[in-house]
């Protein structure tokens, strides 16, 4: 087993990893009990190599001028209140609604995973695809917390990529079985940014925002209604939208026996997704960065393997 701690200024935290298991793919992830499983299928160890997310972003500590170096400075404006909320760890308005403890390792897993997504855009951007094995808090708004996510990772890595890279246009691809609303009210209005949402009609949150394309699915909905839909879905984007990178949000809620979702997809019907988004973004050559999102099935295994197959997809697309 690796020692995942690390210290970084004078808090211990769990720190990000990268490893190249194909010479032309990166991959960054995040230790939590289906991700730590993920990372053994998918990480060969001997050539683990060391580095940490938040060093990418040129940050050498987690006090409160890395964290506001890291959002404040992306173009994704969050209030000062809310980032104090977050570095006091205080239960206000503001961070109520995440539905989960505020807690100083909790906040720094939030940040540390909002850097690794960051970090998988740039080696995107090198090699076609990355993947960070957490993010994809897609219902954080801009200034206040919501639904399991503190920090809407994706909005900040989407921006570092256009005021840093001089990337110009960007397609979020949505596919948790939960709207991506935090993503979606960020980036109305915003011409440069194309949210795409293809979620679960009734289900969390019970008031949508809105995205440039929502497709509402009914209860139950399979495999190949499922695939003929989002097939539809990418061209019609396609044909509106020119991408210079798409995000890819993988959750795998979507599948049948999830214990937050009410959609019908199989395992198989999961890997078909992922290999229609993957495909689409190779057919174009627009860099992708993947990250996991929502995955909560009563068999932690079933999580798992999904997981590994949204990487095994990326790989197998990447390595074409």
């Amino acid at each position: 087993m690796l020692d995942r701690s690390c210290q970084l200024g004078s808090t211990t935290t769990l720190s990000p990893l990268i490893d190249r298991p194909h010479p032309q793919l990166r991959l960054t992830s995040s230790s939590s009990e289906a991700f730590s499983a993920a990372d053994g299928l998918l990480i060969d160890r001997r050539r683990f190599a060391r580095m940490l997310a938040a060093t990418a972003l040129g940050t050498a500590t987690l006090g409160s001028s890395a964290h506001a170096w890291t959002v404040q400075d992306r173009g994704i404006r969050l209030p000062p209140a809310y980032l104090a909320d977050l570095d006091g760890d205080e239960h206000t308005e503001r961070t109520r609604d995440s539905e989960l403890p505020l807690a100083r390792q909790i906040v720094n897993a939030y940040y540390l995973a909002t850097a690794g997504t960051c970090l998988a855009t740039k080696l995107a951007l090198e090699h076609g695809g990355g993947m960070n094995l957490t993010g994809g808090f897609h219902h954080a708004f801009a200034d206040r917390a919501e639904g399991f996510c503190y920090l809407n990772d994706v909005a900040v890595a989407a921006r570092q990529l256009q005021q840093d890279d001089g990337v110009g246009r960007v397609v979020i691809v949505d596919c948790d079985v939960h709207q991506g609303n935090g993503t979606a009210n960020i980036f109305q209005g915003d011409s440069s940014v194309f949210t795409f949402s293809m979620h679960q009609r009734d289900n969390y949150p019970a008031i949508k925002e809105k995205s440039d394309l929502d497709i509402d699915l009914l209860n139950g909905v399979g495999d190949n209604e499922y695939c003929e839909t989002l097939s539809g879905a990418l061209e019609r984007i396609s044909a509106e939208f020119e991408a210079d990178f798409v995000f890819y949000l993988a959750g795998v809620d979507p599948y049948e026996l999830d214990q937050l979702g009410g959609l019908g997809l199989s395992i198989d019907g999961m890997r078909r997704r992922d290999r229609l988004v993957l495909d689409w973004c190779q057919a174009s050559k627009t860099p992708v960065a993947v990250v996991l999102a929502g995955g909560y099935a009563f068999n932690t295994d079933d999580t798992v393997q999904m997981h590994c197959n949204t990487y095994r997809e990326l790989e197998s697309v990447i390595g074409q």
